[in-house]
């Protein structure tokens, strides 16, 4: 009870499957949208996979079913403990959704092995990190072509360290001996 109700705190869901009979269960936790509509259209864990592999994006299912697929699962059913995770999207009637998967094998206490397939959305997560990849990119392109148009205007341009005194020097397209010389340099006050 205590396990079941901290999986649906953690997880968006945690699906497990009985290895000898390919038969599962599911606990549901806190975002059933896209899971729900999977599972209610399959009455086993193989064809619940495979329909829900038409929705994984094209990118992710040679790895989605290589970790997922009911022979992958029966490989590891003698061990216990994490066999592996992935993060993937999906497209959904909600738009597409990242979910983080990471399974388990498990043996209950008739020594039946289970695998447990814990999942969570992490479609805002997934959305953050790539609004800042995005923001990084956009940053570095500006940075260049500050330094680009810099060169072109000016002989010289340095950027100092007001802490440490430590200069760094975008060279431009004047004063060739003056820029060789403070090269050799990077200290703002010698210099």
């Amino acid at each position: 009870m205590i396990l079941s109700e901290l999986t649906k705190m953690l997880f968006s869901y945690n699906v497990t499957v009985n290895l000898d009979t390919g038969k599962y269960n599911v606990i549901i936790g806190n975002d059933e949208n896209a899971l729900y509509d999977f599972i209610k259209n399959s009455d086993d864990y193989v064809s619940m996979i495979e329909l829900k592999m038409k929705s994984v994006l094209p990118e992710y299912r040679k790895e989605y079913f290589a970790l997922l697929n009911i022979d992958s699962l029966r490989v590891h059913r003698n061990l216990a403990g994490f066999i592996g995770s992935m993060e993937y999207g999906m497209k959904t009637d909600y738009g597409t959704e990242w979910i983080e998967l990471n399974v388990f094998i498990t043996i209950d206490e008739f020594g039946t092995p289970f695998a447990n397939v814990l999942g969570k959305n992490i479609t805002e997560t997934h959305s953050q990190r790539e609004r800042k990849i995005l923001e990084q990119q956009a940053a570095a392109a500006h940075d260049k072509l500050f330094a680009s148009v810099t060169k072109m205007i000016y002989g010289l341009n340095a950027t100092v360290n007001l802490k440490t005194w430590k200069y760094t020097l975008i060279s431009g397209s004047g004063m060739e001996e003056l820029v060789n010389q403070l090269l050799q340099i990077d200290d703002y006050i010698v210099a």
